[in-house]
């Protein structure tokens, strides 16, 4: 049966919230994350030899990645005016779509 206790002091002297409980779990997320992710990347050929999306999916990918690249692109030129990052974005956007055409 719980009881109910005032939070146990940490060493520094304040009592501990469900802030710590919080961040050890996001840290413990992240620790998966990072270790997931290249495991992910490295089987992502193996996967892809399985599972074919066909052609359609490369151009549905393009057909989202323009309008919401585009957007963000020209909310931070408006913001910034800073055009080498605008380039850079229309040059990456150019490039999907020559891959995806």
């Amino acid at each position: 049966m719980p009881h109910c206790e005032a939070p146990e002091p940490n060493p520094a002297g304040r009592p501990r919230s469900w802030l710590d409980g919080f961040a050890i779990c996001a840290s413990a997320l992240c620790t998966v994350h990072c270790l997931g992710l290249p495991l992910l990347f490295a089987l992502l050929p193996t996967i892809a030899t399985r599972i074919d999306p066909g052609e359609s999916f490369h151009l549905l990918m393009f057909a989202i990645a323009v309008p919401t690249s585009l957007f963000a692109l020209l909310q931070g030129w408006r913001r910034h005016r800073a055009a080498l990052p605008l380039g850079i974005g229309l040059a990456g956007l150019s490039l999907m779509a020559v891959g995806a055409l």
